[in-house]
């Protein structure tokens, strides 16, 4: 997106174990620049990867459709560990792409590149 940067910060991240198939939650979101809707709907989302699909989703694996593991709970608004691909970015329902996406108008974003930084609470 033309070299500008997003972000978003959360209190209270924490990932299960595997035994709980590293379900994600949050207390609250602090802040940031990228939309806390589009977050919220991974709130309590298992992992799913193309050969561990845990989405809510009983017809399609999210991870395998997206190209890439996340917190889903459907398989749309945040996919920020798929490829990069700069030719397919022309349709909001093409997830060929790392992105965040807000199907209510509000905005598409089209990333280079995603990090997750975390910082231990004491």
């Amino acid at each position: 997106d033309n070299g500008r940067f997003y972000d978003l910060y959360v209190s209270g991240f924490k990932v299960k174990d595997a035994k709980h198939f590293y379900q994600m939650t949050y207390d609250i979101i602090l802040g940031g620049s990228l939309s806390h809707e589009a977050f919220e709907r991974s709130k309590s989302s298992y992992f799913t990867t193309w050969d561990k699909d845990h989405d809510t989703l009983d017809d399609l694996n999210c991870a395998d459709d997206n190209m890439g593991g996340w917190w889903y709970s459907d398989c749309g608004w945040m996919h920020l560990n798929g490829p990069w691909d700069r030719r397919n970015r022309s349709g909001l329902f093409n997830r060929r792409y790392i992105g965040m996406c807000v199907y209510n108008g509000d905005f598409v974003r089209w990333l280079t590149s995603t990090e997750m930084k975390i910082r231990l609470s004491c």
